[in-house]
């Protein structure tokens, strides 16, 4: 993918993250800034994170991105929030995939925005707070080519981070990235996605059976692998009992 040629030299915000983040592949981080107006108002951000950001204003889901790029041209995105006088806050999810694959260049976990109303500089830096989170468990990538499995344990999500009244009172404050691998940043010059956000219809309980070999992408390049270097046919079967 090519990134746009609009280059941003100058950022307010600092590329940030989480105080001793526990793992770097496949990590989720948390943020969030609180801030107050005096009446209404538009709210400017600028946004960008290595690898993939959600971004909400008070619990409204506004964006995923960014637009894939090359480290050397990395791309951001941009958006205009009209608010109303009273207090709000920007929250975002940053998931880091830290593993080379079919769209992403090995990078560092970091966030970075500019975000401003009007008398007021809100970009990240040290008045956010951000945390990561053992709500994702550190299960292996099915295939280079397909990314991380996602599992959640809700126990562990903080419920609510994107709201307003969400209590970040014992939440420490984010750190500055020390190193910048991110050049030239780009705004995205193609069209963002429109998300719909869907309900499950159902929820039941069920146990998952790992396969036979353990977890499902060594099951399956055991299954594939196996045949071609026996130069044989290409039998391969999966049940669902077994992976899904």
């Amino acid at each position: 993918m090519l990134a746009a040629t609009t280059i941003k030299s100058h950022w307010n915000g600092k590329w940030i993250w989480c105080q001793n983040p526990g793992r770097q592949e496949n990590t989720f981080a948390f943020f969030r800034r609180r801030f107050e107006t005096g009446e209404d108002c538009r709210l400017d951000i600028d946004i960008t994170a290595d690898t993939f950001y959600m971004l909400y204003v008070d619990g409204r889901f506004l964006h995923r991105g960014p637009a894939r790029a090359h480290l050397s041209q990395y791309s951001f995105d941009r958006f205009s929030v009209q608010i109303g006088a009273g207090r709000h806050v920007i929250a975002v999810l940053v998931h880091h995939v830290g593993q080379v694959c079919a769209c992403y260049e090995l990078g560092k976990p970091g966030l970075l925005v500019d975000a401003r109303v009007p008398g007021q500089d809100l970009s990240s830096g040290p008045s956010w707070k951000a945390w990561d989170t053992r709500a994702y468990a550190p299960r292996p990538a099915m295939l280079c080519h397909f990314g991380w499995q996602e599992d959640i344990d809700y126990r562990e999500y903080p419920t609510g981070f994107e709201k307003l009244d969400f209590d970040d009172s014992d939440r420490p404050f984010a750190v500055q990235v020390e190193e910048v691998v991110w050049k030239n940043l780009s705004l995205r010059d193609i069209p963002t996605f429109d998300y719909i956000r869907k309900a499950p219809v159902n929820v039941s309980t069920g146990n998952f059976t790992e396969g036979e070999q353990g977890d499902f992408h060594i099951t399956a390049s055991h299954r594939v692998r196996r045949p071609l270097q026996a130069n044989a046919a290409l039998p391969l079967s999966m049940k669902r009992n077994q992976y899904c």
